[in-house]
């Protein structure tokens, strides 16, 4: 079982592939995250949920 880095929380996955947008929302938030690290599902759908809440305001 592998841990987050972006939380800590136990996962049976990584996700690696994430769109370009949310990855540097990841970035931005944690800088000493690199991608190869990957993240939870948890993670990538909090930044994703964020990305869409920038979209609907424009």
């Amino acid at each position: 079982m592998s841990t987050c880095t972006l939380c800590g929380n136990k996962t049976n996955s990584l996700v690696h592939e994430i769109e370009q947008t949310v990855l540097r929302m990841i970035q931005n938030a944690n800088p000493d995250w690199v991608k190869e690290d990957g993240s939870c599902q948890k993670c990538v759908d909090h930044y994703a949920s964020l990305d869409e809440l920038v979209q609907v305001r424009e």
